[in-house]
């Protein structure tokens, strides 16, 4: 638990990152891209590579 604050604001940068670097672009602005993110599980797969 010592580093859980660091751990969660490293994976919250790498996420950003990579809606950021997404070749298909979706429509919106990017805080609705984060909203997507977080929401929708197929969107979150296809950012982190797991399709």
């Amino acid at each position: 638990m010592a580093h859980a604050a660091h751990n969660l604001a490293n994976f919250k940068r790498l996420m950003l990152n990579l809606i950021r670097l997404d070749a298909v672009k979706r429509k919106g602005s990017f805080k609705t891209q984060r909203i997507i993110a977080a929401t929708s599980d197929d969107y979150r797969a296809h950012l982190l590579g797991i399709e």
